[in-house]
């Protein structure tokens, strides 16, 4: 994605990169990529037309399916762009308008689980948190069965419906 264009030399964005490069090494794509999505867990397959990726990593999506599957591509500086389907529920999707979020923040360091949200949600009250659907959450604490979990989404933290968001397995590759 092009950000700035200066005269020979354009900056310009591709994953979690930025750098400057001669103009004449790129071309206008009339269809240019909307999304990208970076691995939440890791996806390993031989099949033909799919794609296998590590967590962490950065695809860009080219068509989403109707049965919970993306076709998408990832592009690596030192070999050919690769291109496949692969399940939905491996990936955080990501809208390039918007900063990203550092891939070391899907990689939970920490003690506290991880969950995927189910729906968006709005907070209602204050000391709630608004997220999107497939959405990555830190739960801080389950607070017994009151049908709240206290979680982190980026920066902030607060309450949230335990029944909007479901555990992620992150001993196992996707399901699909």
């Amino acid at each position: 994605i092009v950000l700035k264009r200066e005269g020979e030399w354009w900056t310009g964005k591709i994953g979690d990169r930025i750098g400057t490069f001669p103009n004449n090494y790129v071309q206008k794509v009339d269809n240019p990529l909307q999304e990208t999505a970076t691995a939440i867990a890791p996806f390993h397959t031989n099949d033909e037309g799919r794609l296998s990726f590590e967590q962490g990593q950065i695809i860009y999506i080219r068509k989403k399916g109707d049965k919970g599957w993306y076709q998408g591509e990832i592009r690596g500086t030192d070999q050919p762009v690769r291109v496949g389907w692969f399940p939905a529920n491996c990936v955080q999707l990501q809208n390039l308008s918007s900063p990203s979020t550092p891939i070391a923040s899907y990689q939970n360091t920490s003690e506290n689980l991880r969950y995927i949200s189910i729906f968006a949600y709005e907070a209602q009250q204050d000391d709630e948190l608004s997220f999107p659907a497939d959405a990555i959450l830190e739960i801080l604490d389950q607070a017994g069965n009151t049908g709240w979990f206290k979680a982190r989404y980026g920066d902030q933290i607060g309450l949230i419906p335990s029944t909007y968001v479901k555990p992620i397995d992150e001993t196992n590759s996707c399901k699909f």
